[in-house]
């Protein structure tokens, strides 16, 4: 309201171009994304050139699902603060032009480097050679699931001169932002695989998957806690008291997924309540390294998260994973879907009034999907 009421009273050319564009984002941080296709538009017939109007406009079609069109004004996104590009010696961007040898570089969060992975097999088709620039702690795991790419964990490191690259990988044609790959291989629902594209370390989930054979019950992750402020984390995070009626709904061995420490939370609900089996695994979820993290995620029955990088992660691997979406979802997400075309084991469940989650139901459907009363354990 205080934005509409701004734009009857703007008289000069910048505070309507701010307004407008700001109108978009508002919409988009709340998950509005037609209304926000419609801000962002009234500010381009006004403001042609307005480059936060377009890249607005990007993130509204894509989370319509309208991929060909989207991807081209996301575009105009790169080189912003949630999206920097990268400056490497050579500043040529890749236009998707075949048979070159081509620098892709990740982007924004862990859990968009892992979405935005599934389109590195594309990319190696196409290309004469791949050299990816990913997060540090991601270089094992991607280096395992593509090995006909060039891995670099160097992604956030202070400098990009090729000093840190062997020698023969300095010279390349092109580089592109990882997720901008999207404009030339997601342009149609059909072009989405949905199948599993990262490897776990073999050894050490069948590990995990021994320890997990002494506990004679499904094994599922569990993440309560997803975001950052600027992304909606207030809106994105349980209490584990909030999530009892999971925990006495179905008979599991909860394993801990938080990305940050959570054993003095999770020994003082379990001194609580001690009829839940739930526990912390430091050594698989609180490394520098992502790769015990995708081991220890592989081998679990299923993972059950707030919506969080490890989502993607779940997602990526092929374990069936259940995430929780509130109504101010990112644009992968959509607004309606209970499904995300990036992965076929992920189910979205969504929440329709802030605050308010039937974890009692979602245990009822996970207990039936264990085959275990839920109504009786819960009596």
């Amino acid at each position: 309201r205080a934005y509409e009421k701004a734009l009857k009273l703007a008289t000069r050319d910048d505070t309507r171009r701010c307004t407008l564009g700001n109108l978009a984002a508002l919409c988009i941080d709340n998950a509005l994304y037609p209304e926000a296709e419609k801000w962002a538009k009234r500010a381009l017939e006004e403001f042609p050139e307005f480059i936060g109007a377009r890249a607005n406009l990007g993130f509204a079609q894509l989370g319509q699902r309208n991929w060909a069109e989207g991807w081209t004004n996301y575009r105009a996104n790169i080189g912003t603060m949630a999206r920097p590009k990268i400056t490497y010696p050579n500043p040529t961007m890749w236009d998707g032009t075949p048979d070159q040898t081509v620098v892709l570089h990740g982007e924004q969060g862990i859990g968009d480097e892992i979405s935005f992975a599934s389109m590195l097999p594309d990319a190696i088709r196409h290309c004469k050679r791949v050299i990816v620039d990913c997060d540090k702690r991601l270089a094992h795991l991607f280096r395992r699931s593509f090995p006909e790419a060039t891995v670099y964990g160097t992604r956030t490191a202070k400098t990009h001169d090729g000093s840190l690259w062997a020698e023969q990988d300095r010279t390349f044609d092109a580089s592109l932002p990882i997720g901008q790959m999207g404009e030339y291989f997601r342009t149609t629902p059909e072009s989405f695989p949905g199948t599993p594209y990262l490897v776990a370390d073999p050894e050490r989930t069948l590990m995990w998957k021994a320890l997990w054979e002494t506990k004679g019950k499904p094994v599922i992750g569990i993440a309560w806690n997803g975001g950052i402020a600027r992304t909606g984390k207030r809106f994105r995070r349980w209490t584990l008291e909030q999530l009892l009626p999971l925990f006495h709904a179905v008979d599991a061995h909860w394993v801990v997924l938080e990305y940050k420490p959570a054993g003095p939370d999770v020994e003082a609900f379990r001194a609580k309540h001690p009829e839940v089996d739930i526990r912390e695994y430091p050594h698989g979820t609180l490394t520098s390294d992502y790769d015990d993290t995708a081991a220890l995620v592989a081998s679990l029955d299923m993972v059950f998260c707030m919506q969080t990088a490890v989502a993607h992660l779940g997602g990526a691997l092929g374990v069936p994973t259940w995430v929780c979406v509130p109504p101010v979802s990112q644009w992968r997400y959509g607004s309606t879907d209970t499904e995300v075309p990036w992965y076929g084991c992920l189910r979205v469940i969504r929440q329709h009034r802030k605050g308010e989650w039937d974890m009692a139901a979602i245990g009822s459907e996970m207990a039936a999907r264990f085959n275990q009363p839920a109504a009786e354990r819960a009596a």
